[in-house]
This record gives structure tokens, C-alpha cells and sequence, in this order.
């Protein structure tokens, strides 16, 4: 209402302007009566009587009569100001001020001065000069005088009063807001859509409450407008430039379906919509369009963010499906090696007495990287669901590292890569951390980086943070394949790597970067890597050291002397045939852990499943039980439970497959004392029994040869001797070692002699023997080297390559002793140690 009252103001004062300026317009023709007008011709008659009535006395030399009445004529007229009768240069009669008169200059009359002949006869006697007020105005004529003011005055506001009036009248009728009922307009307004009614010429002559406030403008704003001054754009798969919908119906006069709009709204949301248009008929021949607009924004919205969501799912599960092909590959190729070797056991093949033994360690190293690709999935999942736990105790990260590159080296030699550790500046003798974690993590680096490097080397270096004294940072470079900046951008998510052809050729799950990253940043660090394709790959690992201000830092020499000189040690357990209660559905797993047990001088009993473990443990005394979780018949929680119930208080270790996080938790609110995981690591569980039942612990350390980059000098390492890690104290194992030696030298002696006379297949047969037999009689020195030679003979390379291997071969068979039970007893200090150093690089 205010906004059509503002409008019929202004249209009225519009109109009472233009009357004015037409009423102007037509006093300047002379078409109104000219009131200035009729007073100057007053005037002229008045000085015509005036001078016929001087030209009388002028006749009969009356003078003073001619004054007087001149006098009476000044006096009567207020207009009149002055008057003079002239005769040549003198002045005969003056009334008034008329010094002031202004010569006309050849004129008889102005608006204020009329001059008048004056005739004695017919001779020019004099003249008459009469001087008014002046009468002329702006244009040549007095406003005052003509009264025109207040006729403008009287005609503005009697014209105003009556155009506003009648507009009002007029406009509501005209009003296209009215052409509908209020209450069908009412109805229009609660619709969700906008509607906007056109004309022909593209101006709005009806519109909703929707549309308007999109647009932010009240509904009575929007009438007269054009719909092109709110800046709509075509969206959709319409070309760029293309007319608008409405548009295009005005100009066919077919009805737009579906079309889609863009605009940026004045609130800056940016808003989408689906336009429908509908031409509007005025009799035979269209009169406009009936425009619909439905807001899609927060629908367009939905869609892209499903679209994207669409694309994040299909890479998720092309990731998924390489990951379960990559690990179907991971998976069947230790199963496949443990199923078809434990197959050939079964049947009895062998060609010899060692094939068997080779045949159990093939066995084992596959079954120990199929549990390395469980844990793998296991610790991502308890990554991934937040149920990580990180340890913060005091560690080495030093010989954290020393340890892994130890059992690395193997690999590395293998490929022929050199292993380096490097200490730049002095770092902390010990940090606070997660050793297991850390371990973990330089084991998945060190590991990636020898994998995909197939010449040159690997290094990791120690060093403190420039940027923080409270981070160490661990760097493992090496000079592999290299990756471009778009592989680097996906290598620590989980399920992939570089991309499909590094799986291809090297294989891998592509979970140990993103295991690793985790690790490290729930550690409170982080991994960088820098790489270039060819090149090689730098990662750097990031941890939080924790407080370091009484630490005690060393530098790279004193770093060799913590590791006193890699003394491993074999232990072994003694018991008094205590009573050891073995429950397991699985033949296999007690008939393991019998032996074991068996072996440590434990008298050991086995059930089938819980029920029968509670029947044996309420008729006879036990001193433990390892109790499986899963079994049939009653499972280990509920007889635990049982147990625990009876008052029963032997000490009960739960042995269970599951090692997510909360089964842990599980057997430990059901009674159990402690917490064993399948596979069994014999070496858990022997320590585990250990420490319950007091068992007598004895331990044989051996020096370790295979450190990360340890420079031992030629001659200690010429002369230094090979011991066997089998437990040399126990008869049947120093018996095989024994027999073991000269054997060895026989088939180093049959090498030589095939060598000699290039008979290849022997030298190809002996080399894979020895590969096998070595590390099973616990030389592992020989398994690379005689590998190496397999591979030279079968490539049929340098004769010169071949005699190094096998000298190399002789020099390692030299140097193995076989210790006496003195020496197997006698503390390890006293046992000769090589010199240790490491390098240090500077950078």
C-alpha cells in the first residue's frame, strides 16, 4: 500500500508539473488575456486625452489652467509618477519627479514612459511626456501585476488534489495485483515456487511472495520491472549466450520445460532453478508468459556432494578390489608355499635327510609373513576405529634402529644393497615412546626402501630437529625407482601404492605407509617424503622425544659401544615337572604346545574344550592352564568363568587368535590372569611360564655378525668364528651341527671340482643345498652367498664372479666352531667381540 501511494504522489505531482509548464507556455503565446497589456493601451489613451486636452489651452495661451489640469490627472492616477509638458528645450509645466525621465530616443512610448505630441494648428507646438511605474516583468511582462503567481498557486493545488484522487481511483483498477481475488493472490504467495507473470515486452506485471523474496524486493517493487535486471544466468548443459527461457517463449510462443537458471542472489548464496515457462494468450495473439521458478539449490547441492561421493566410493572400491586381488596374491603365495610343502611332508617325499628341514623352514618363513600381513590389517583396523594405544616409556632409538636394520641386512645383501646406519651430530641416549611402534615403523621404511631399490643403497640417519629439540627425526634414503609428485600424493593411503604396476612387480599390500603414518602421528610426529623418479626417495620420520632436559646425548662412536657388541642370546627353560593343563580344540595347536612344554621338563595334560577341562581340573591338581577362548562344546570365557566360580585360583592364560583391541579386556574380566596370542610365539610363552611357575632360566649368548653397515676390521672379520643358533647345549641339536661341518666341507670340495671342470648342474645342486642347510643347522651366513652362486650358475656369468662366491663360501666354512659346554656357560663378556664402529656422515 505505501509503495502504491509513493507512486500515485509522484504521478500526480508529474502531472500538476506538466499543466504548469503548458499554462506558461500559453501566456508566452499570447493565448491566456494579457493584462500588461490592456494597461499599457490605458496608458496611451490616458496621455492621447491628456495632450488633446493640453492642445486646447496651448491655443489660448492658458498656461495655468493647462497645470492645473495636469495636476488633477497625476493625482488620479497611482500609477502615474511624474509629467512634463516640453516646449522645444524648456520645460513649461512639471508634476512630480521628473528629472528622472530617461530620453526616449526617437520613441513615443515604453511600458513606463509615453511621450505625446503636442500641436498648435497644424504646427508641432511642444510635447507631453507621462512617466508610470514600470509594468514589465520576467518575459516582458509584471507576474505581480498579472496575477499569474497565484493563478499557477491556485491551479498546482486544486490540479493536484483532483489528479491524486482520480489516480487513486484509477490505478485500482489498473492495478495488475488486483486483476485476481485476495484471496487466489494469498494463495499464490504461500506456494514454495516463484511465479512471475510478463508482458510481451519482458516487464513483470504480477509476481508471488516466493520470488520476491529470493530477490529480496517487496512484490510491489517488482511490478513494471524487467526480468533481466536481476542478472540471471543459463546453468544446466544450455550454451553460454543462449536467451533465457521466458525469452525464448515470448519470441516462439512454445511453452520452456525444465530449464536451468542461475542466480546470484543479493544475500550472495548463489541459487539454482528449474524454470518452467508458459506462454499467456490475450484473446488470438500472446500477451506474455507465466514464468515458475523452483529453487534446486540445496538439491544441486546434494547432488554434487553425492557426486562426489559417488567418485570417493568408486575409487574406494577399485582401491578395495586391487587391494583384495593384491591380497589374494599376498595371501596364496605363504599358504600355497606352507600347504604344498606340508603336503610333500605328509607323503614322505625327500630326496634327502636335510629336503625335510628345508621343507619345515620354508614353512615357517611363509607362515611368519602370513601372520606379518594379518597384523598389518589388524593394526589398521584398530588404527582406523580409534583404538590405537601408544606406550610411553623410556627407549634407545639408536639401537632401536641397529636392531632392525640386523634383521633386514639379510634382504639387503640379498639384492646386493649396501645397509647403512648414519648419526649426524649426538642424539638422545634414550627418548619417551612406543618402542614396539617405532620398530614397527623404520621396519615398514627400511623394508619399502629395499624393495623397490635395485641398486646402490639404503641409509638411515639419526639426527636431531633443527626446528624443535624436542623431535627426533629418523631419515631413510635410498636410491630405488623414485616417484612423481601425483604418486606421492596417494602412497599413505590405505590399499594402494604408487600405482597398479609397482603392485604388480613388487608386490605388497599397500598397508605398511599407511599403518606407519599413523603410527607416527599417534606417536606425535609425522613421515615426509621427498623423491624423484630414478632418483631414489627420502622419508623422514618425525617423533615427539618428550622431555629431554636431563638426557644424556652421544654421538656416533659412542653409539657402537651401546649395542655391546650385538650379544644374542639363547634361552632356555627348565621347570620342575610342574602340572600343566593344555585346552584347545585344535589337534595341531596341542600337540605344539606339548612339545614345547614337554621339552622345558613340564608334565602336560590336553583337553578337547572347556567341559572337559573343568572335569579334569575339579578331579586333579593343576599348577596352570592355557585355556582357547573359541571351542566347541563350552568355550574358554564360560569355563573360566566356571573355574573362577568353584573358587578355583590357578593362575589361567587365554590363548585366542584375536588380537583386536577389547579381547584382551574380555578374558580378563572372565578370570583370566593373562593374555597369550595364536600363533604362539614359543619364546612368549615359554617366559610367560617362566615368571608364573619359577622356572630356572639359562641363557647362551652368541655375538651377532649381520649389523646395520658394522665395519668390522678384515682381519677380525677373517678370523672371527661362526657359532650356531641352534641350542648347542642340548645333545640332538649339537649332534646335528656336528655332523653338519665336515659335510660341509665335502660339498665345498665337490664345488670347487664342478667348478673346475664346468660341470653346472652339480654346482647349481650343491649351491641350492647349501642355501637350505645352512640356515637350517643355524648358519644363516651361507644362505646369501649360496643363493647368489645359484643365481650366477644358472645365469651362466663371469667364471671369475662364480670362484669369488665360492671362496667366499670356504673362507665362512673356516671360521665355524662348534663350543664347548664351558664356553656355552661362560659369561659373555669374556667371549671375543669385534671392534664396532659406525659411520658417521656429515652433511
Amino acid at each position: 500500500m505505501k509503495s502504491r501511494n509513493t507512486a500515485k504522489f509522484r504521478v500526480a505531482i508529474g502531472q500538476v508539473g506538466l499543466l504548469m509548464s503548458l499554462l506558461l507556455f500559453a501566456l508566452l503565446l499570447g493565448l491566456i488575456p494579457d493584462r500588461q497589456g490592456a494597461i499599457r493601451q490605458s496608458r496611451a489613451a490616458l496621455a492621447e486625452s491628456v495632450a488633446i486636452n493640453v492642445s486646447g489651452h496651448v491655443m489660448r495661451a492658458d498656461l495655468g489652467q493647462m497645470k492645473q489640469d495636469l495636476n488633477i490627472v497625476v493625482e488620479r492616477n497611482s500609477d502615474l509618477e511624474s509629467a512634463a509638458i516640453i516646449q522645444g528645450t524648456m520645460t513649461r509645466v512639471e508634476i512630480g519627479d521628473h528629472s528622472v525621465w530617461q530620453k526616449m530616443g526617437g520613441e513615443y512610448s515604453t511600458d513606463s514612459q509615453v511621450l505625446v505630441p503636442i500641436f498648435s494648428g497644424n504646427d508641432k507646438w511642444g510635447q507631453l511626456e507621462l512617466r508610470f511605474k514600470k509594468t514589465a516583468g520576467t518575459f516582458g511582462w509584471d507576474v505581480t501585476q498579472a496575477q499569474v503567481l497565484p493563478l499557477l498557486g491556485f491551479l498546482a493545488v486544486t490540479s493536484f488534489i483532483v489528479f491524486y484522487l482520480y489516480l487513486g481511483k484509477m490505478l485500482k483498477h489498473l492495478d495488475p495485483s488486483r486483476a485476481i481475488p485476495q484471496r487466489v493472490q494469498s494463495a499464490l504467495d504461500t506456494m514454495a515456487e516463484g511465479l512471475l507473470v510478463i508482458d510481451i515486452k519482458g516487464q513483470i506485471v504480477l509476481a508471488n511472495g516466493s520470488i520476491a523474496k529470493t530477490l529480496q524486493i517487496e512484490v510491489d517493487d517488482l511490478l513494471g520491472r524487467q526480468t533481466s535486471d536481476f542478472g540471471w544466468q543459463i546453468g544446466g548443459d544450455r550454451v553460454a549466450g543462449e536467451l533465457p527461457p521466458w525469452s525464448t517463449c515470448l519470441k516462439t510462443g512454445m511453452p520452456q520445460r525444465n530449464s536451468v537458471v542461475n542466480l546470484n542472489s543479493p544475500d550472495g548464496v548463489p541459487r539454482t532453478f528449474i524454470v518452467n515457462c508458459s506462454p499467456v494468450m490475450a484473446g488470438d495473439r500472446q500477451g506474455g508468459a507465466l514464468i515458475s521458478f523452483d529453487d534446486v539449490t540445496q538439491l544441486e547441492e546434494k547432488k554434487m556432494e553425492l557426486q562426489i561421493a559417488m567418485e570417493a566410493a568408486e575409487a574406494a572400491n577399485l582401491s578395495k578390489s586391487e587391494f583384495l586381488a593384491n591380497m589374494s596374491h599376498e595371501i596364496r603365495t605363504p599358504m600355497n608355499a606352507i600347504l604344498g610343502f606340508t603336503d610333500i611332508l605328509r607323503r614322505g617325499y625327500g630326496k634327502s635327510d636335510q629336503d625335510p628341514r628345508e621343507y619345515l623352514n620354508t614353512i615357517h618363513s611363509s607362515g611368519q609373513h602370513l601372520l606379518e600381513l594379518i597384523n598389518d590389517i589388524l593394526d589398521l583396523s584398530k588404527v582406523e576405529s580409534g583404538r590405537l594405544e601408544v606406550e610411553r616409556i623410556s627407549c634407545n632409538p639408536c639401537i632401536i634402529a641397529q636392531e632392525v636394520i640386523q634383521v633386514l641386512m639379510a634382504k639387503a645383501t640379498e639384492k646386493g644393497l649396501d645397509l647403512d646406519l648414519n648419526i649426524e651430530g649426538k642424539i638422545p641416549e634414550s627418548i619417551t615412546s612406543d618402542p614396539a611402534r617405532i620398530r614397527q615403523i623404520i621396519t615398514n621404511l627400511v623394508g619399502n626402501a629395499i624393495k623397490f631399490t635395485s641398486q646402490g643403497q639404503v641409509t638411515v640417519q639419526l639426527q636431531m630437529s633443527e626446528t624443535n629439540v624436542e623431535q627426533l627425526l629418523i631419515k631413510i634414503r635410498d636410491t630405488g625407482i623414485g616417484m612423481s609428485h601425483e604418486q606421492l600424493d596417494k602412497i599413505f593411503d590405505p590399499f594402494s601404492q604408487a600405482d597398479t604396476s609397482v603392485t604388480r612387480k613388487f608386490g605388497g599390500t599397500g598397508l605398511g605407509l599407511a599403518i606407519s603414518k599413523r603410527f607416527a602421528n599417534a606417536l606425535g610426529g609425522g613421515i615426509v617424503v621427498d623423491s624423484l623418479p630414478g632418483v631414489g626417495s627420502t622419508f623422514t620420520l618425525t617423533l615427539a622425544t618428550g622431555s629431554l632436559q636431563n638426557a644424556n646425548f652421544i654421538d656416533a662412536e659412542s653409539v657402537g659401544q651401546l649395542h655391546e657388541a650385538s650379544i644374542q642370546s639363547v634361552t632356555n627353560w627348565t621347570f620342575e615337572k610342574q602340572r600343566v593343563l593344555v585346552v584347545d580344540d585344535g589337534k595341531e595347536n596341542r600337540e605344539l604346545v606339548t612339545l614345547v612344554l614337554e621339552e622345558a621338563n613340564l608334565h602336560v595334560t590336553a583337553a578337547e574344550d572347556g567341559q572337559e577341562a573343568c572335569e579334569l581340573v575339579t578331579s586333579q591338581p593343576f599348577d596352570l592352564i592355557l585355556m582357547d577362548m573359541q571351542m566347541p562344546v563350552m568355550d574358554g570365557y564360560t569355563a573360566t568363568r566356571w573355574l573362577r566360580d568353584q573358587g578355583i585360583e590357578t593362575p589361567i592364560y587365554a590363548l585366542t587368535a584375536h588380537a583386536m583391541a577389547g579381547f584382551e579386556q574380555g578374558c580378563l574380566d572372565a578370570g583370566c590372569t593373562g593374555f597369550l596370542t595364536k600363533p604362539i610365539d614359543i619364546d612368549e610363552l615359554l617366559n610367560t611360564i617362566g615368571s608364573v611357575l619359577q622356572g630356572t632360566c639359562s641363557q647362551f649368548e652368541l655375538p651377532n655378525h649381520s649389523l646395520a653397515r658394522v665395519e668390522i676390521p678384515s682381519d677380525v672379520e677373517a678370523t672371527s668364528p661362526l657359532f650356531s643358533q641352534l641350542p648347542m647345549d642340548k645333545p640332538s641339536f649339537r649332534q646335528i651341527v656336528v655332523e653338519f661341518v665336515p659335510r660341509l666341507h665335502q660339498k665345498l670340495d665337490e664345488l670347487q671340482v664342478a667348478f673346475e671342470n664346468e660341470n653346472d648342474k652339480t654346482m647349481y645342486e650343491l649351491a641350492h643345498w647349501l642355501k637350505g642347510a645352512g640356515g637350517t643347522v643355524g648358519f644363516p651366513q651361507f644362505t646369501e652367498p649360496a643363493a647368489t652362486l645359484e643365481k650366477l650358475v644358472k645365469a651362466k656369468q663371469s667364471p671369475k664372479l662364480i670362484q669369488a662366491t665360492i671362496d667366499q663360501l670356504r673362507t665362512l666354512a673356516s671360521r665355524i666352531e662348534i663350543p664347548t659346554l664351558q664356553q656355552i656357560n661362560k659369561p659373555a663378556a669374556a667371549q671375543p667381540e669385534p671392534a664396532i664402529t659406525i659411520q658417521e656422515t656429515n652433511y
